[in-house]
């Protein structure tokens, strides 16, 4: 019976590469295996260890163990010695700026001294850092388009070889993005995690804009997917979107995970967005938002000067309770229950609201909001009875079985609409 050795693949182009970068030779390499994984290559001569390592980075093949001792020696990642992680863009531009740094200071390479001298860079330290995230950009695009003219113009600006510059780059990365519904059914590859949210924005507001209330977003992650499910219940309509980092290579592009960068710029902005165009949200791990409409309420804080010096706050229920259940019924049937509630609650506000407007000329105040609603006096210089700085700042919270109160979302266009609704209570009263 032959009992073959154990097998691990390593993505070869990134081992080469990688080893290159630390400026390690085949020897250097296979003897820093050694103090890692002791049993490698036990007793076995130099030339032999050189040799068997050589093969591992033409073949990408070995055994797990050595693999590990390969990660430890190079500082690096099993995962990404196996091309399943992503190197970091600051780390990769970082490599490009080192390697055409060099190459100027060697000062052999005339193309890459030309497109420095046309720079209008106030140093060359700058002139370098420009040419560096130009050219990163640049490596990082053709390795989706592969055009050979710019493949040999990036090979006479590197110094590096085809291969080396078709090795896995990370600078804004690709994306690979579906998006699908009864009226929109498209895929795009996208550049840099910051596209992702304008395409999303774009894509919904240009398609599946929703007049109703009641629409639904839903975030989450599947292993190395982010998708999103919106719903149109006055359309009885689903958009469903799907994203994933990608990288690609001479077959095409593989999925591959995010990285930490891309979570940032990616999970907040696309959880801040949903909730300004949403008023049902459920982004990633949190639970929908809110958990009951019945539990909305509109909180009023106080202000004197500054937002920052709070002089009061006060609760803002709608009496919600009141509301008859045929009453409900029907405006769910509309998908309208959320501005049944939030219209409870702004008849509510102006009860509260009015003795403290009308102490005061209506023309004074004003009224304007983006996340919330912010209403406050503004007397002209020229009336010095008048104080300044009363301010009073609403915003539509989520009042929980505990009694926390949690920020609800309200959708942008829906805060509008309650501006102008109080803009209507400011206006001169007509006999």
């Amino acid at each position: 019976m032959t009992r073959g050795r154990p097998s691990f693949k390593l993505d070869k182009q990134r081992l080469r590469s990688l080893r290159k970068e630390k400026g390690l030779s085949l020897v250097e390499l296979s003897n820093a295996i050694s103090t890692h994984y002791p049993n490698w290559g036990r007793g076995s001569s130099e030339a032999t260890l050189t040799a068997n390592y050589q093969r591992i980075e033409r073949t990408g093949s070995t055994s797990r163990k050595t693999a590990e001792a390969i990660a430890k020696a190079l500082d690096v990642s099993l995962a990404f010695l196996e091309g399943k992680e992503i190197p970091d863009s600051a780390d990769y531009l970082k490599q490009i700026t080192k390697l055409i740094g060099e190459q100027i200071a060697n000062g052999d390479n005339q193309a890459l001294l030309s497109a420095l001298s046309n720079l209008n860079a106030s140093s060359q330290d700058e002139g370098i850092e420009w040419l560096a995230e130009d050219i990163s950009e640049r490596i990082e695009a053709v390795q989706l388009g592969r055009n050979p003219a710019e493949i040999a113009d990036l090979v006479a600006y590197t110094g590096l070889s085809e291969s080396e510059l078709l090795t896995p780059a990370n600078l804004k990365g690709h994306w690979f993005i579906t998006i699908a519904s009864r009226v929109c059914n498209r895929s795009d590859i996208l550049h840099g995690a910051g596209q992702i949210r304008w395409h999303i924005k774009e894509q919904v507001e240009e398609d599946f804009n929703e007049t109703a209330t009641d629409g639904t977003i839903r975030i989450w992650r599947d292993g190395y997917w982010y998708r999103i499910e919106i719903s149109r219940p006055s359309h009885r309509d689903l958009m469903r979107i799907d994203f994933v980092r990608c990288q690609p290579d001479a077959n095409g592009l593989r999925w591959v995970a995010q990285s930490w960068r891309d979570e940032y710029l990616i999970a907040d902005p696309l959880t801040d967005w949903a909730r300004r165009t949403y008023n049902f949200v459920s982004a990633f791990e949190a639970p929908t938002s809110p958990q009951k409409i019945e539990q909305l309420r509109l909180i009023v804080t106080e202000h004197e000067g500054s937002y920052g010096q709070a002089t009061g706050t006060e609760l803002v229920t709608g009496r919600l309770d009141e509301i008859h259940i045929r009453t409900k019924e029907d405006f769910a049937r509309e998908s309208s229950s959320h501005y049944l509630v939030v219209s409870r609650l702004l008849a509510d506000l102006r009860e509260r609201l009015e003795p403290k407007l009308a102490a005061y000329p209506r023309q004074y105040w004003r009224v304007a909001g983006d996340h919330c609603i912010d209403l406050h006096l503004e007397p002209p210089y020229s009336d010095r009875l008048i104080p300044r700085g009363i301010r009073y700042r609403i915003r539509l919270e989520e009042e929980l079985a505990s009694g926390e109160l949690v920020t609800a979302p309200w959708r942008h266009s829906d805060i509008r609409l309650a501006i102008e609704e109080i803009q209507s209570w400011l206006a001169p009263e007509t006999s």
